[in-house]
């Protein structure tokens, strides 16, 4: 490393260390960090200063409105992925970087003062050097803070809560990533007009721009994509075509999107390097719809499943004496041979010929939709059985889910809290569980362009060059 390289970085790590507003949210990391060292999620219950307190995980989630998991032993796991995102990828991914906007945006224009700029520009280094030891100041800043937080929590539940999630470190790179976006385009606008308000403003205006851009991109694919599942299904489609509007905003919005830098993806490709590194617990996934179920039946055993047993792909029973013929089986048929509509008045007219007049309707959630579902008594022998069963599309498939269980008289027909959480275990890769979910469940690095984390990569940083090669130009041309 020659002289002159080693004295603009030391110039760029002073830029940083000398910044109060660096120093201030160091302190306000390890205000963040100091909760995973004095709060431990232990697979029970949570545990608040070594022992003072103690909550029930049921307790706890339900506070921030979190869906008990399907398993739950995994409770602690969900808090603290919750809190994982909540401080990092929303608090920290967001306000903190525009706290880092504001602290580093007089990084250029104080350099380009007058006076400063005569002493600066007189030393034997070229200007494209001095902006770019700028703009590696601006990534030191937020990498240090960055770490400090990151590194932090993951110590802190590694000691505390015996927690440790190693594809939580993503977050690092994944946040310095997201900042070096908008740090480029605030040393442009900083070349141009060298002021950092003006520099501060534009590239908040131009965050939030970009993201309603990108956010209404998505929501546009999300339609489309929706009307196209349901005219599959053959199934009167909600609303309009999508691709109905005009055809000058769903251009607009395509070039916009190939063309601006994608802020919004970095909680993605974050969210794709962990699961690379830890893959989900499933106990049951089937090869032709990649449908995925997080845990078994509440008390209950996988049955032997065949291809002769076609369209059940799974089966789940109790050997529990007080649950004797308790059953859950999921089937599967390929659209193109049965609509939803098809199975739904067979189901009907069946329980109609074995004489059951009273049939409940209703819709569970299943994968973010509401399927319909349908619920009746039937006797069998001695005994009365409560019988449900359940419709829902994903991937050009048609799913049967079926419960079945004697009926308890000290029960009766309540449902039972354990088949919400069953249902919450689904999952299936670029099928979406929210209506905002449906583009990340869709991107990955194989996917088509437009939902390519490598393409979007690409484009980003390739937007990144271009920016600074503008800031590197015109900074050149400036007479001092």
């Amino acid at each position: 490393m020659s002289e002159t390289t080693k004295a603009l970085f030391k110039d760029a790590l002073y830029q940083v260390l000398d910044n109060k507003v660096f120093r201030l949210l160091v302190i306000l990391g390890l205000v963040l960090v100091l909760p995973t060292f004095l709060i431990a999620a232990k697979p029970e219950q949570l545990v608040v200063l070594f022992g003072w307190r103690t909550y029930e995980y049921s307790d706890v989630l339900g506070w921030f409105n979190i869906p008990m998991p399907a398993d739950p032993e995994a409770s602690h796991a969900t808090l603290i992925l919750y809190a994982q995102n909540l401080l990092v990828d929303q608090l920290a991914g967001t306000f903190g970087l525009v706290f880092a906007i504001a602290a580093t945006a007089f990084f250029v224009p104080r350099m380009v003062e007058k006076g400063a700029a005569d002493t600066i520009f007189s030393k034997p280094v070229s200007r494209g050097a001095l902006l770019m030891s700028r703009y590696l100041a601006g990534l030191l800043f937020v990498a240090i803070l960055a770490t400090v937080l990151v590194v932090g929590m993951h110590v802190g539940l590694l000691l505390n809560s015996g927690f440790s999630d190693a594809g939580f470190l993503w977050s690092i790179p994944v946040m310095i990533y997201k900042y070096g976006i908008l740090h480029a385009f605030s040393l442009l606008i900083a070349v141009l007009t060298r002021s950092s308000v003006a520099a501060i403003l534009t590239t908040l205006m131009f965050f939030a721009f970009n993201g309603c851009v990108h956010g209404a991109w998505q929501i546009k694919e999300a339609q489309i994509q929706r009307f196209r599942e349901q005219v599959e299904a053959g199934e009167e489609p909600e609303g309009d075509d999508p691709s109905d509007l005009i055809d000058g905003l769903i251009v607009t919005l395509d070039v916009l999107h190939y063309t601006l830098p994608k802020t919004n993806d970095a909680a993605v490709i974050s969210q794709s390097l962990r699961q690379a590194l830890a893959e989900r617990r499933t106990v049951f996934k089937d090869p032709v719809s990649g449908l995925k179920v997080a845990d078994h039946p509440e008390d209950m055993q996988p049955l032997p499943v065949s291809e002769a047993d076609l369209p059940v792909i799974a089966r789940w029973g109790s050997d529990e004496a007080e649950k004797a013929g308790t059953r859950v089986t999921l089937k599967r048929w390929p659209l193109s041979e049965r609509k939803r509509t098809e199975a739904l008045q067979e189901l009907e007219q069946r329980l109609e010929d074995m004489g059951i007049q009273q049939v409940e309707k209703d819709r569970s959630h299943i994968l973010g939709n509401g399927a319909p579902t349908r619920s009746w008594s039937e006797p069998r022998g001695e005994q009365t059985f409560r019988c449900e069963t359940t419709f829902f599309i994903a991937k050009g498939q048609l799913f049967g889910l079926e419960f079945e269980a004697p009926i308890d008289p000290a029960v009766g027909n309540e449902q039972d809290f354990w088949k919400w959480r069953f249902r919450e275990g689904f999952e299936i890769e670029g099928v979406a569980r929210r209506h905002e979910d449906a583009f990340s469940t869709q991107a990955s690095w194989s996917a088509e362009l437009k939902f390519n984390l490598w393409f979007s990569i690409g484009s980003t940083l390739l937007f990144v060059a271009l920016t600074l090669a503008l800031a590197w130009w015109r900074l050149s041309r400036i007479d001092f």
